[in-house]
């Protein structure tokens, strides 16, 4: 079982006001919750409680819903991929057999040479040299599984995004991330 809970914790008022070309030049992301579930285990934020005044989101929305995307992407391409969470020690390992993605967690206190990281989603296919497994690894879940929940939700965000503002849908990320969504979705 995977599943990806998120939620937006940003200044709604200010974005509900912005153009496309504002919000690139001037917000460029969205901040909040962010979590994957793969059986038993988790990795991310994510609180189960309303969001209370003040609050901040604890990660860079944007960041993983185009990480997990290129992760669809290029765990057909090259059965190997880490998408690597920004400002940790923590890789998140996906190996790809048959149908089977095999998922780990990694700790390394060195960031290698990262020649194959993509820009925004920040993942790669090049595998560490030195790392420790972290609190779970070899949990298993079908690629179908994997594919349709990160299709899902990044479709399920999109809808939310409109709710706020129609405008952002045109933003150059979002844009981009559709364009990522349609890739993902033509995987065989």
């Amino acid at each position: 079982m995977v599943k990806i809970k998120y939620r937006i914790i940003d200044d709604i008022p200010y974005i509900s006001t912005l153009t496309a070309k504002e919000f690139d030049d001037e917000h460029g992301d969205l901040e909040g919750d962010f979590a994957l579930y793969f059986g038993k285990y988790n990795y991310g934020h994510f609180e189960d409680e309303p969001i209370r005044e003040g609050q901040w989101g604890w990660e860079i929305l944007f960041h993983w819903f185009y990480g997990m995307l290129n992760v669809c992407i290029e765990l057909k391409k090259t059965y190997y991929v880490l998408k690597i969470s920004i400002e940790t020690i923590n890789y998140i390992e996906f190996k790809l057999k048959d149908d089977i993605v095999i998922v780990s967690i990694l700790d390394t206190y060195e960031h290698e040479n990262c020649t194959n990281m993509d820009a925004w989603g920040f993942t790669q296919t090049k595998q560490l040299n030195k790392f420790e497994y972290g609190n779970w690894k070899n949990v298993e879940i079908t690629y179908d599984e994997l594919k349709n929940e990160v299709v899902r939700v990044t479709e399920s965000f999109f809808e939310e995004i409109e709710t706020i503002n129609i405008n952002l849908l045109d933003s150059k990320h979002i844009l981009r991330m559709k364009s990522l969504v349609e890739k993902v979705k033509s995987i065989k």
